[in-house]
């Protein structure tokens, strides 16, 4: 699930204005285990299995949030590769 504060209205979803904050911890993470640790890990989940509440449940309700799902993706991606 999102970091603590970061879906205030419970829908599954990271809340937009959260975004900055979720793709500095993940960078912050990255550093601390490929930095500080030398942990070597080569890849790293960003939203580990959050197609449900961005696309397959919003599809059974007619809604389409795979943009955001993009957006926050793309954000993460880039602040890890920055940070590795």
């Amino acid at each position: 699930s999102w970091l603590p504060g970061m879906d205030a209205d419970k829908d599954n979803r990271l809340d937009p204005d959260q975004l900055p904050a979720y793709a500095a911890a993940a960078a912050r993470l990255v550093q601390f285990l490929n930095g500080e640790l030398r942990a070597g890990f080569k890849y790293f989940e960003i939203t580990n299995e959050k197609d449900g509440p961005y696309w397959v449940d919003a599809a059974r309700r007619g809604e389409d949030h795979t943009q955001e799902l993009v957006t926050v993706f793309n954000a993460v991606a880039a602040a890890v590769r920055a940070a590795d």
